[in-house]
């Protein structure tokens, strides 16, 4: 499934002179697929007691579970 990133035109950036060669660009793992999956989580925002789906409560605990992981030690 394509990201919303994927619609960048790479050929005219190179074209323009904005492509920069020294980054490569990863793809974030939890990156939205399409509008309707921001809208969702917008509404899961606005009202979470109705609006979030199974989907996100994963995305929220593994959100959790990277920001523990990466928590300053003392």
């Amino acid at each position: 499934m394509k990201s919303l990133t994927d619609n960048i035109d790479r050929e005219q950036l190179d074209k323009d002179g904005n492509l920069r060669k020294d980054y490569k660009y990863v793809r974030p793992e939890d990156e939205l697929n399409s509008w309707d999956d921001l809208k969702q989580k917008w509404k899961a925002f606005e009202d979470p007691q109705h609006n979030f789906s199974e989907e996100d409560k994963l995305s929220l605990e593994h959100i959790k579970k990277r920001l523990e992981q990466n928590k300053p030690k003392d």
